[in-house]
């Protein structure tokens, strides 16, 4: 009859979380080395990406002469648009002159035609 006693008693079931909360030093070894070779590969990815690597190197100065190219033809557009509005203003400002100029032959025109008319008034007069 103990032993019927003592049966009840017995775990039967097990709970998963209780067997992985026993770390064995044969997993916090396989831990150690994982995290070691993390740390290691981290470290060479940041050496790839902070040494300049001659592909690297070629394709920075791409990069710079792509810029330089995209600068020099804003300024050689802008250099053209400045230009452009300096002979528009110019063709204004000489248009302006051209039509004083005319308005001012036309005058002198007009006062040799009258002085014309007075000196053959005067000479058959």
């Amino acid at each position: 009859m103990h032993f019927g006693q003592k049966a009840k008693h017995v775990k039967t079931t097990v709970n998963i979380n209780e067997i992985g909360q026993i770390p064995t030093s044969l997993d916090m070894e396989k831990a150690t080395k994982l995290i070691a070779e993390l740390k290691h590969k981290v470290k060479e990815y940041e050496m790839k990406f902070t040494e300049p690597s001659p592909l690297r190197l070629l394709t920075t100065e791409l990069d710079v002469d792509m810029i330089q190219d995209t600068k020099m033809s804003e300024i050689s557009s802008q250099a053209m648009r400045d230009q452009i509005r300096f002979f528009t203003e110019k063709l204004e400002s000489t248009s302006k002159e051209l039509e004083e100029k005319e308005m001012i032959i036309d005058k002198i025109e007009m006062e040799k035609r009258e002085l014309m008319r007075k000196s053959e008034f005067m000479e058959l007069g």
